[in-house]
């Protein structure tokens, strides 16, 4: 008859605690990662389908502005006219979220930056003047949105 040992591990507290870290890091950088890609396939899927739609309103007889089309959207869905006009400028610029620049692609992505580019592109006499922006976040809009803060510079 064989006797065995029982031998006993000691795991340190320290070592569980670096583990629990690490795992629970790996796990905000990828639900974050995953949080982004779908806020810009949202915006891309608002675009996309607003132009769909525009172009179906473009082919009848009695036209509609798309402005009009934009600020009732807006009203119906809950969203800024800022918004719907955003997803479509993206939506156009980039048919397939595939044409993306590398910059706009992985970890690092955000709809905030795709929008700070696409702004940029905007010539400044095209811009709204009380659209505010907001260099730490990367957000854009009115002023009332950042009243008391004055970090907030209008972007021009």
């Amino acid at each position: 008859m064989s006797t065995k040992m029982k031998t006993t591990v000691r795991i340190k507290p320290e070592e569980v605690l670096t583990d629990l870290i690490s795992e629970v890091k790996s796990i905000l950088v990828e639900t974050q990662y995953s949080l982004q890609q779908t806020v810009i396939q949202r915006y891309h899927e608002l675009g996309s389908t607003f132009i769909r739609y525009k172009a179906v309103l473009d082919s009848l007889e009695e036209k509609t502005a798309t402005k009009d089309i934009v600020l009732m959207l807006a009203q119906a869905v809950g969203q800024s006219e800022r918004t719907i006009y955003f997803a479509i400028a993206f939506a156009s610029k980039y048919p397939n979220l595939e044409m993306l620049p590398a910059e706009h692609q992985g970890k690092n992505s955000s709809f905030a930056r795709i929008k700070s580019d696409l702004l940029s592109e905007v010539p400044a006499s095209k811009r709204d003047p009380k659209v505010y922006y907001c260099p730490k976040c990367g957000h854009f809009g009115e002023a009332k949105e950042f009243s008391g803060n004055k970090k907030m510079k209008v972007k021009a």
